[in-house]
């Protein structure tokens, strides 16, 4: 299929069950990252569950857009999507805690530079419901755009098991994903 030895994986999630589980098994080096839609119904006790789970089976996991939050539960980082307009630049936590950045395009890759992210989640790669077919970058379009970063691009979006095989050719070592069928 593909060479999992090399490859990292990043898997956005709201909630850890059975479909997680599968899905995290088939990957030798997963990081998880909590995708919460909607904080209201955020319940703290399911989100420290799953960073049990986490440390339990030796997984990165990474809280997205609230660093309150990711500082209480130990995360080892936190993700900020393109609607994140907070500033990092002077947060020293801890040196393992990694600030990584979702993006769309090339300003709002300048955007998470100032923000200080180490890596860069560049979207969508892939056709997905989210998207209309006309903003798909494809793995031509995802290297143009990558080519000049400073910081590692990882392909995001559409991303399963049909055309894992292309988003390697974007970047052969990551790749992140929100849903494995």
């Amino acid at each position: 299929m593909f060479n999992k030895k090399n490859l990292t994986a990043y898997y956005f999630i709201d909630q850890i069950d059975e479909s997680t589980i599968s899905t995290i098994s088939k990957f030798n080096n997963i990081s998880l990252i909590y995708l919460n839609q909607n904080d209201l119904s955020l319940n703290i006790e399911d989100l420290t569950n799953i960073k049990k789970f986490c440390n339990k089976n030796n997984i990165k996991f990474y809280v997205t857009d609230n660093i309150r939050l990711a500082i209480k539960i130990k995360a080892n980082g936190i993700y900020l999507t393109k609607n994140y307009s907070g500033m990092l630049h002077n947060f020293n936590h801890k040196k393992e805690f990694l600030i990584l950045g979702g993006v769309h395009n090339q300003l709002e890759y300048y955007k998470k530079n100032i923000q200080n992210c180490k890596k860069i989640f560049l979207s969508p790669i892939f056709y997905n419901k989210k998207y209309s077919i006309n903003k798909i970058l494809g793995v031509v379009k995802f290297k143009l755009i990558s080519k000049d970063w400073k910081k590692e691009a990882i392909p995001l979006s559409g991303i399963n098991q049909r055309n894992i095989k292309k988003a390697i050719l974007a970047n052969k070592t990551l790749i992140a994903f929100r849903s494995w069928k």
